[in-house]
């Protein structure tokens, strides 16, 4: 059995993201896929207005409606003071993957030097920039209240995400402009700071 982990911000989980797991199951043979979450542990902006937990809960759901029940889904942590390439090492460090995917050039980029220090892995490039709905599209649907966001994510993430007590619309709103990807390939990182009430 291969094991592979398709790595993204996923903020929030959309259909394109589910036709590349679909992609990716129909690809690859007896392969065992986990989706890593990423779970940014700095200062949240509008590119990352996701908990790690609930893009990971969001990612569940969207999982199971699709009936793509084999397919896990983990938190991972990006912390300011660690560079990516040391978080993505800690991930294989806990587990095996013989096969990581991501459309991230930062991510492919952070694998790839990781081959130079003996760890072996198949990287495959997903492909995806600039094709289809984008969860920046989403996000901006969600900025403007139109609601076309709603008919590119499952139904039931569509409740959990316009449920009035959890007001992630409006958190998203309130929320400063930043990058979408804050950590770096290699490096400190800790310019962007910690914000402990984020978790």
């Amino acid at each position: 059995m291969n094991k592979g982990i398709y790595f993204g911000r996923f903020q929030p989980m959309h259909i394109a993201h589910l036709q590349k797991v679909r992609q990716i199951l129909g690809n690859f043979e007896n392969l065992e896929l986990t989706i890593g979450v990423a779970d940014w542990k700095g200062v949240p902006n509008k590119n990352n207005f996701l908990s790690g937990s609930e893009a990971v809960a969001i990612a569940r759901l969207s999982l199971d409606e699709a009936g793509l029940y084999s397919v896990k889904a983990c938190p991972v942590g990006l912390n300011p003071e660690k560079s990516l390439k040391e978080t993505i090492k800690t991930v294989f460090d806990k587990e095996y993957f013989n096969y990581v995917f991501s459309g991230s050039d930062k991510t492919l980029e952070a694998c790839r030097s990781l081959l130079d220090n003996g760890y072996n892995m198949n990287i495959v490039d997903l492909l995806d920039k600039g094709e289809g709905v984008r969860a920046t599209d989403l996000r901006e649907w969600m900025l403007t209240g139109e609601a076309t966001w709603k008919n590119f994510i499952s139904p039931r993430v569509v409740e959990l995400i316009s449920n009035p007590e959890l007001n992630l619309i409006q958190r998203l709103r309130d929320l400063e402009d930043g990058e979408k990807r804050p950590w770096s390939i290699n490096g400190e990182i800790a310019q962007y700071g910690l914000n402990p009430e984020r978790r």
